[in-house]
């Protein structure tokens, strides 16, 4: 973990750890998911592929094992659903990460988008959306999806 706050204190974005440099709490966590799940199942069926893309996030991002992230996911699913909650959920996110986190926490969402190979419209205007929620510039949305697009 001490690994990753230097990181973090160095300039290199994680998500390990919150923009003070602290452990990354689980709301946050949630709040990220819950993201990802919603461009997930934008076209109403979460795809095998989109499933895996949100996994492999949590596991790389967060350093969770399957069993942590997967109890992240039920939660956030649950979050998701809650209209009530919608627009809290990117600012729990916006307000807990720096903006070199929130890009990439953008890059995870592109990232899902293009796991399946194809990137409908309202894929596109729902990272747009988010974007623009989490306070970030068009530049950092551009680099966001090259990023996704690399790994």
């Amino acid at each position: 973990m001490f690994e990753r706050i230097s990181d973090f204190l160095q300039g290199e974005a994680t998500l390990d750890v919150d923009k003070s440099g602290e452990p990354t709490s689980k709301d946050l966590m949630v709040a990220t998911v819950a993201v990802l799940l919603n461009m997930g199942h934008s076209d109403h069926s979460l795809g095998d592929d989109e499933f895996k893309a949100i996994m492999s996030s949590l596991n790389h991002e967060f350093d969770l094992s399957d069993d942590e992230a997967g109890h992240i996911v039920d939660i956030a699913d649950i979050l998701r659903q809650n209209k009530e909650k919608a627009g809290a959920i990117a600012r729990i996110i916006k307000d807990g990460f720096s903006m070199e986190q929130r890009e990439l926490v953008l890059s995870m969402l592109w990232k899902v988008v293009l796991a399946d190979g194809v990137v409908e419209d309202f894929e596109v205007k729902y990272a747009s959306n988010i974007r623009e929620q989490l306070g970030l510039s068009l530049e950092s949305s551009i680099r966001a999806r090259k990023n996704a697009e690399r790994k």
